[in-house]
């Protein structure tokens, strides 16, 4: 009699703890704001597909070689309008392969194609140096460049895009 009272108590509070489980998975779910569903979409408490955004960070542009080493590798793509000699004025797209900062003031960016980015914040110059050629970085007196926007992207996608903001309609603006 007092094995089947004891088996008796070990399935109750089996099926009772049992019950607790559930009920947490339940409660859960219940307080989720958003669920993937199988085909992989994450959708809202009401169906809708949940969009997610980039959190930016604004930076005078002049300000770049304070920031700290790691986030200037973070920086992938650059794009700046330069001064071309024979042509005038032309935007520069390159993917970023290197950062060096040589230091508080000047930062170098070597892109994968062998050009090489150089910002001296101090003395508020930038320079392109490709084919041969020191091209000079158009500044805001000359186009609009007015600071830089370092994005990034929670992971498993993070990553960095330099952007130089403008106001006007000349294309100067860099992406990751």
């Amino acid at each position: 009699m007092l094995c089947k009272g004891v088996l008796a108590l070990v399935v109750f509070v089996l099926v009772v703890l049992g019950g607790m489980l559930g009920l947490s998975f339940v409660a859960i779910e219940a307080t989720k704001e958003s669920h993937v569903k199988s085909d992989g979409l994450m959708v809202g408490t009401s169906g809708q597909i949940v969009q997610t955004d980039i959190a930016e960070s604004d930076y005078p542009f002049w300000g770049l070689a304070a920031l700290e080493p790691e986030t200037l590798g973070r920086i992938h793509t650059v794009n700046v309008a330069i001064e071309l000699p024979d042509t005038g004025p032309a935007t520069l797209v390159a993917k970023v392969a290197t950062v060096l900062k040589v230091s508080d003031d000047t930062v170098r960016m070597y892109t994968a194609a062998g050009h090489v980015l150089t910002i001296n914040g101090a003395n508020k110059t930038a320079s392109v140096r490709m084919d041969g050629l020191d091209l000079a970085v158009l500044t805001e007196e000359d186009v609009c460049v007015s600071s830089v926007r370092l994005a990034t992207m929670t992971p498993p996608f993070t990553s960095f895009s330099l952007s130089i903001v403008c106001a006007s309609p000349v294309p100067s603006v860099v992406r990751g």
